[in-house]
């Protein structure tokens, strides 16, 4: 969920017990033929980043957890691994838990208050700096960026796109995959930014318009030319958003779904 609005918490259902997931997360990366390393420390969790086929052409880069109220993202990232939707025609970097302790109360923020998708600039948190200084330290570049993300408002699912450059992409693929799983938002607006075509919005890429640096934006500048957030109705079941996220992670990993961009020409 990137709006300030929604619920404060996270409905019990929701909640699942964080170290027994990253020891899920771990095995289930290793049963993949992810290397499965501990880039961070906080609060006495082990945060762990999955790599693979990092030799190959091109990377992607996939993250989930920023926001501890959004435990689909986490769940479909496990979900995927155990399904075999990771291609190998890319290389991947995998974060699947960055608020742990979000996670854990079931907060938007972590336990010290701090929203980790405002803090890409300021780096007030433990967690956002431990990111990335091991991006920084790999020297990683990605074709494209995914975050998994849910919003409470929402009336079906949406994408946020950054490609100012109008690359090759997988945009149509993924909306699609979202409208088949849980629905697309048909607002005319969404969090503010008027939608180009359903559930679809491009917020600006320009980092100087922005006071506060979503992860995103901050992968724009270091890291990527392309990112994508999707984002799905935290009201719908856990088990349909689950569902709609890992679907989303199969088809961002699909060579076939990444086309070329000819809406801006």
């Amino acid at each position: 969920m990137n709006r300030e609005k929604g619920r404060e918490q996270s409905p019990p259902g929701d909640l699942f017990s964080v170290p027994e997931y990253l020891e899920r997360i771990r095995d289930l990366g290793v049963s993949a033929g992810f290397s499965v390393e501990m880039f961070a420390e906080v609060s006495g969790f082990s945060l762990p980043v999955l790599t693979r086929n990092l030799n190959a052409e091109k990377s992607l880069y996939v993250s989930s957890g920023v926001h501890g109220d959004e435990p689909a993202g986490p769940l479909a990232i496990a979900q995927a691994l155990e399904s075999g939707a990771f291609s190998d025609e890319f290389g991947w970097v995998i974060f699947p838990v960055l608020n742990p302790t979000g996670l854990v109360r079931g907060t938007r923020e972590t336990a010290d208050g701090v929203d980790l998708n405002r803090d890409y600039k300021a780096f007030q948190a433990a967690e956002s700096v431990a990111h990335c200084r091991c991006l920084a330290g790999s020297g990683w570049k990605f074709q494209a960026a995914l975050g998994l993300h849910e919003d409470w408002e929402a009336q079906g699912g949406y994408l946020y796109e950054h490609n100012p450059r109008a690359y090759a992409n997988p945009c149509q693929g993924l909306l699609f995959s979202i409208e088949r799983t849980v629905g697309l938002d048909a607002s005319g607006e969404i969090d503010g930014w008027p939608t180009t075509s359903p559930g679809l919005i491009h917020p600006p890429s320009n980092p100087e318009l922005r006071d506060l640096w979503p992860e995103q934006i901050y992968l724009l500048q270091h890291h990527t030319t392309m990112s994508y957030t999707l984002e799905t109705p935290s009201e719908f079941p856990l088990e349909k958003r689950v569902n709609a996220h890992a679907e989303a992670l199969r088809i961002f990993g699909d060579p076939l779904q990444w086309i070329e961009d000819r809406r801006r020409t």
